[in-house]
């Protein structure tokens, strides 16, 4: 589960482009 919350935690962080 911890590299589904890096990649959550990546995504959310960044923006949207």
């Amino acid at each position: 589960m911890k590299t589904n919350t890096l990649a959550f935690f990546t995504f959310f962080f960044t923006p949207p482009l």
